[in-house]
């Protein structure tokens, strides 16, 4: 008898080996993620143990000084600790920033009710970084308050005092500030507190020569100016004065900035490239000399849509926008688009403070068959909004379509290509409140027809 055995190969499919090496990809990569994030996890705590080190043996220094001596060399309040200083440590290069202010004490009164006077003691903060930027958020801080040795005296000067707001008037915390004084050789920064508020008591009397910049992350960068004619323009916050024994309360106001894109298009959304335009707004920082003045705005540019059609600008300030469009070979501009009801003029646009916007701006080929007809009131020539506009032609081809006009008074044909046939068009106009019209037009390429109608 013959015993027979029937023999497999046992061995990996394709598929159960393309499974395999997923599985085997889906581990290393998760491995190789948990690594990388515990290694840095690790690496943060080595600098911020060090960084810690660093702030801790600078503020020891600090303690080491006579209270006259502690200040920075380009601070309001004048010493010998330097405003930056780098260190190199063990676990790498570390960036030191000193800034130090006198506080007036509510305890014995403020300001013009404190008798005893306003400089109560110093505050020193020392903001150790490993990176080199002074609102960098790697860092540890230290702050230490350090009373002068008998009662408190007045070091004289005057008091700044200085605000930051937003539009509606709340108050906008931790906001950077940075003041110079190239006269004095004050050159120091420090950070409002909850209130908006920070107070440099004891700051040298100074004739419109503090410049005050405030920013913050997320909000739009405000500044004060030379007077005029030092600036080209007369500006609204000019340079600080502080006088001796005086305190100067100087209000900054500021918004979250906003991101504009700016598109320029053809009526059925097609891109239409190299636009040269300005655009002006935003902020209002001053007035020109010139009689009559003119507003000068914190943004001007001149800009070109290049082949793209686009332009994407960021960190605007909120406020009314204009553009100025030059001259486009072959296009004719007609509105932007959202169009804003807050004006009559085609050109212009709100920018809200906050936020992502995109504006277009319509252009249409003067080459393309195609009818604008803009309804306006007879009494005045206002457009009328709303008013429906039907525009027929039987030959050569059949065209029978209605639109409503929009803000401009305006409506454009055709809404959707093909382009109109060229030739004799009726055009039918009515309106709430006023007398029906017809009128024709011949159309060939860009055609413009105005129709003005009678209030009933």
């Amino acid at each position: 008898m013959i015993n027979c055995r029937k023999s497999y190969n046992h061995g990996f499919t394709l598929i159960e080996a393309l499974v395999l090496i997923f599985l085997i990809v889906v581990v290393a990569v998760t491995f190789y993620s948990v690594l990388s994030a515990g290694t840095k996890g690790i690496i943060d705590s080595k600098k911020k143990l060090a960084a810690a080190e660093v702030a801790n043996e600078k503020m020891e220094t600090v303690r080491s000084l006579d209270y006259d001596d502690i200040g920075t060399t380009a601070g309001i309040v004048r010493g010998v600790l330097p405003e930056r200083e780098v260190v190199s440590w063990d676990s790498g290069t570390y960036y030191v920033f000193t800034s130090v202010q006198y506080v007036d004490d509510p305890y014995d009164g403020t300001s013009n009710s404190d008798t005893t006077g306003t400089n109560d003691y110093k505050k020193v903060r020392i903001k150790a970084a490993w990176e080199d930027d002074i609102n960098s958020n790697n860092s540890v801080v230290l702050v230490s308050n350090f009373a002068p040795p008998g009662i408190e005296t007045n070091a004289g000067g005057g008091t700044l005092s200085i605000n930051v707001l937003d539009s509606d008037m709340k108050s906008i915390g931790q906001a950077n500030v940075h003041i110079v004084n190239s006269v004095l050789g004050i050159d120091t920064r420090a950070t409002t507190d909850n209130t908006g508020n920070i107070i440099f008591p004891a700051t040298p009397a100074g004739d419109k020569n503090y410049s005050i910049e405030v920013s913050k992350n997320g909000y739009f960068t405000v500044k004060t100016y030379s007077p005029y004619p030092t600036s080209s323009f007369s500006p609204i916050d000019v340079h600080a004065s502080v006088l001796d024994g005086q305190l100067t309360m100087v209000n900054l106001y500021t918004d979250k900035s906003s991101n504009l894109t700016v598109q320029t298009q053809d009526p059925f959304s097609a891109n239409v490239g190299n636009v040269g335009y300005s655009l002006e707004g935003g902020k209002k920082i001053g007035d020109t000399a010139a009689t009559p003045s003119v507003p000068v705005y914190a943004y001007k540019e001149n800009l070109n849509s290049g082949s793209s059609g686009e332009n994407k600008i960021a960190d605007l300030s909120s406020g009314t926008y204009t553009f100025t469009f030059n001259a486009v070979s072959g296009y004719e501009f007609l509105k932007l688009n959202p169009i804003d009801t807050h004006f009559t003029e085609n050109n212009k646009f709100i920018l809200s403070a906050g936020t992502d916007w995109t504006q277009k701006a319509i252009f249409a080929s003067k080459t393309l068959n195609s009818l604008l007809v803009t309804v306006q009131n007879k009494t005045d020539s206002k457009p009328i909004k709303g008013a429906s506009v039907e525009v027929k032609n039987s030959l050569p081809t059949a065209y029978d379509k209605t639109l409503t006009t929009d803000d401009y008074g305006q409506a454009y044909f055709p809404d959707n290509l093909p382009e109109l046939a060229a030739g004799a068009y009726t055009i039918s106009v009515s309106a709430d409140g006023f007398a029906n019209k017809n009128d024709t037009t011949n159309v060939s390429q860009l055609t413009k027809k105005t129709i003005q109608l009678i209030a009933q």
